[in-house]
């Protein structure tokens, strides 16, 4: 059983429809930021304003993305609501 609020719903900053394989402008990984080390915080942060394509949507909503725009690989996640179609 999923949390109330969730799953996420799948649409960008702007409301518009999100769905796996569309591409996206990263506009924020703050989500996420207070949990990891600072270089990896460094690393997430240097993406934002990056397009990648989401490689998937987990049960609770969540979007997965690649560090890599070449390898299609759940490597983090961001709320739905990080992310802009371009």
């Amino acid at each position: 059983m999923t949390p109330a609020g969730f799953p996420l719903p799948a649409h960008d900053v702007a409301g518009l429809p999100l769905d796996r394989g569309t591409l996206v402008r990263i506009v924020s990984v703050h989500s996420f930021i207070s949990r990891l080390s600072q270089e990896e915080a460094r690393r997430l942060q240097s993406l934002v304003g990056q397009l990648r394509n989401i490689v998937a949507f987990d049960k609770f909503g969540f979007a997965w993305l690649s560090f890599d725009p070449h390898q299609p690989q759940s490597d983090f996640c961001v709320f739905p609501q990080e992310l802009a179609l371009p």
